[in-house]
């Protein structure tokens, strides 16, 4: 059970894996939200069976963005990301209403419906 989206730490091989991170993304206010995934190789971000963000591929660390609107409350949130050669990075940052540019934190992560 991961809190964040640290794959260094996650102690994986060095190349050649992937990870499936899913669970609830806790969105304080109703609004327009955008989201900026950054990967070290291919990642996309699915809330609700929608690619929201679609870095997909393998590159070194780059970042895409996308938005969405979000009602508040909890949405299933998906996050795809594979590892082919040489550095290992994912990280997930949003903006939207009451939310100035900064990383996801873990209290709007949740792994259950609550």
């Amino acid at each position: 059970m991961a809190q964040d989206f640290d794959v260094a730490a996650l102690g994986m091989r060095e190349d050649g894996f992937a990870l499936l991170f899913e669970g609830y993304l806790r969105v304080p206010r109703a609004g327009m939200y955008q989201f900026a995934l950054k990967s070290d190789d291919g990642s996309r971000l699915i809330l609700h069976d929608t690619v929201v963000v679609d870095n997909d591929g393998s590159h070194s660390a780059r970042v895409r963005r996308g938005r969405i609107a979000l009602a508040a409350g909890l949405h299933p949130l998906r996050i795809e990301y594979f590892e082919d050669y040489m550095g290992q990075e994912l990280s997930l940052r949003w903006t939207g209403p009451g939310v100035t540019d900064e990383p996801v934190p873990p209290e709007a992560l949740g792994h259950a419906a609550e």
